[in-house]
């Protein structure tokens, strides 16, 4: 689908729209992550185009008021899973402040070399909080239910160390935790190797305490939209399917 065709419906698709961003108001225009009804028992939820170092871009598209399809997006989401990669010839160690600094830098590049593709919406060099899914619809075609997480991550190294975690500028490890909350100060890890202690919940506990159905982007990485531009019905099948797919480079 080109941007001069019409707008694409999802229905009979197995497909539903994920909004990323929780609003206590429906905008006219709504950024979206496409979403299977039934997960795939290899894939989940969300349509993967593909995966590379330090990230994972996900199909994603622009919705209007009437849940049609207006324009394609890829969305690229920060990964934390490969924390060993080989760059300019040497291993590095990444900590989360060199990853950072990394996913920052070829965010600006990105924006600099094609600014007609990349839509800014802060998520780029500000760590979203996890997107909470509180419920998915019945029917496909439709937009799930999310709303705000008051859980973020955290940055302050201090804090961490007052409470003998690892510190996020010097580590590759991060910790959720909820800024407002009262009562002893509580951690959740986002990967299974962090190192925990009393102060630290399971991943799990997240759910429960927000009673949701899907957490997105638990790990809080940026993210980053950009136009994917000239999809045409046949690849958008292609895509629903879950074949291999690869945009033609320019």
């Amino acid at each position: 689908m080109d941007n001069g065709s019409q707008p694409y419906p999802l229905a009979k698709t197995g497909f539903c729209l994920v909004p990323l961003h929780a609003a206590a108001t429906h905008p006219p225009l709504r950024l979206c992550l496409l979403a299977r009804m039934t997960p795939d028992p290899v894939g989940g939820r969300f349509l993967l185009l593909r995966e590379l170092p330090a990230a994972r871009v996900y199909l994603g598209c622009v919705c209007d008021a009437a849940l049609r399809i207006q324009d394609w997006l890829e969305i690229w989401v920060q990964t934390l899973e490969i924390r060993e990669l080989a760059f300019s010839g040497y291993e590095e160690r990444l900590t989360n402040f060199a990853f950072d600094e990394r996913w920052i830098r070829e965010h600006r590049l990105a924006l600099h070399r094609s600014p007609q593709a990349v839509i800014v919406t802060g998520a780029e060099e500000q760590n979203p909080a996890p997107l909470l899914i509180k419920a998915f619809p019945e029917q496909e075609g439709q937009s799930a239910e999310v709303e705000p997480c008051s859980w973020r991550l955290c940055r302050d190294d201090a804090l961490l160390d007052q409470f003998g975690l690892p510190c996020y500028s010097t580590s590759p490890y991060r910790y959720l935790h909820d800024p407002g909350a009262t009562g002893p100060k509580t951690f959740i890890p986002v990967s299974d190797d962090a190192p925990t202690n009393a102060h630290v919940q399971g991943r799990e506990k997240l759910k429960e305490i927000c009673g949701t159905a899907e957490i997105f982007n638990l790990h809080c990485g940026f993210i980053r939209t950009v136009r994917l531009a000239d999809l045409s019905a046949e690849e958008y099948i292609q895509i629903l399917e879950g074949r291999p797919w690869e945009p033609a480079l320019a």
